[in-house]
């Protein structure tokens, strides 16, 4: 159960930090999200402007973790493997397939850092990932631009 969990937290992180990068390139064509703003400032805009929206996102979290109460792997198959490969990307060789799992159990660690991370920097200095890196905001000490 444990390594199911972790397996799907990391693959939900590995997204998250797919969407904290992309969004500093392209963001929905609508005045909420016009401003560039972070995506914490945006989801309290969405709040404040249609609350409707966010009981949408909320009801769409909640369907997603109920149906991962009645979707569960069968006995036998590896944690996290519920069966769906419609690309048929999964490994018949044993010994290849572990090697997938352990990097994808790996890259999902990272991931989870990583979003965290991406989250803390945003916050404290008040830029994005790549937007920082644009303003040259690199360096969070003694250049006066970061938060020490």
């Amino acid at each position: 159960w444990y390594r199911a969990a972790e397996l799907k937290h990391g693959r939900v992180a590995m997204l998250a930090a797919l969407g904290q990068i992309f969004q500093s390139f392209y963001t929905l064509p609508d005045p909420v999200f016009a401003e560039k703003a972070n995506p914490w400032q945006a989801m309290i805009k969405v709040y404040e402007e249609r609350p409707l929206a966010m009981v949408q996102i909320l009801l769409a979290a909640f369907a997603c973790e109920a149906a991962g109460a009645f979707i569960q792997a069968r006995p036998g198959q590896a944690p996290g493997d519920l069966g769906f490969d419609p690309l048929n990307l999964k490994s018949n060789d044993p010994e290849i397939f572990e090697r997938v799992q352990l990097r994808e159990l790996k890259n999902g660690r990272l991931a989870m850092w990583a979003i965290a991370a991406m989250i803390v920097q945003e916050n404290l200095t008040g830029y994005g990932v790549i937007e920082a890196y644009r303003q040259g905001v690199i360096n969070p000490f003694g250049d006066g631009k970061g938060y020490f």
